[in-house]
């Protein structure tokens, strides 16, 4: 037994480990201040994900959707014209509190004649499905807002 407890006080005197585990208190630290992006704290460094990055992929995830004319509001919000902040338009990112996760709201507009909660359905499973393979964070929600519908001559101004 005695053996065991100085292998362990050995290991843990390393410089190397205690120097990690700092890193990850303060990289924790830091990740609850700023929620814009998420971080990760490995062996080799820290990673951090932008929540721009994450709207970009849940953006074109659901572009890719059939029945998807557009993606946003035809006018930027407040929130963006205030920030002067260039998000991915119609999408919101939230952070969550556990390390790792990301809840994701969009707004959209669906080409007339589409079954609109078919569309949404296969928005939320194409947008959860992008962002988990792309970065390994859980999506813990997909919600969708659909605002308008558009005919397939309707020209929707850009966003942005």
């Amino acid at each position: 037994m005695k053996v065991i407890k100085e292998v362990v006080d050995v290991v843990e005197s390393v410089t190397p480990v205690k120097e990690f585990k700092e890193e990850a208190k303060q990289a924790k630290q830091v990740a609850k201040q700023n929620k814009e992006e998420v971080r990760e704290v490995t062996e080799a460094g820290i990673v951090q994900i932008a929540d721009d990055v994450i709207a970009v992929i849940a953006e074109i995830a659901a572009l890719e959707v059939e029945g998807v004319k557009s993606i946003g509001y035809t006018k930027p919000d407040l929130m963006h014209t205030l920030t002067g902040k260039k998000a991915a338009k119609g999408i919101r990112v939230d952070i969550g509190d556990m390390e790792g996760e990301v809840s994701v709201f969009i707004t959209g507009v669906v080409s007339y004649g589409a079954k609109i909660k078919n569309v949404c359905l296969d928005v939320q499973e194409k947008v959860k499905t992008s962002i988990e393979t792309m970065t390994g964070l859980r999506v813990t929600s997909v919600d969708v807002h659909i605002v308008g519908v558009a005919f397939e001559n309707d020209e929707i101004p850009p966003i942005g």
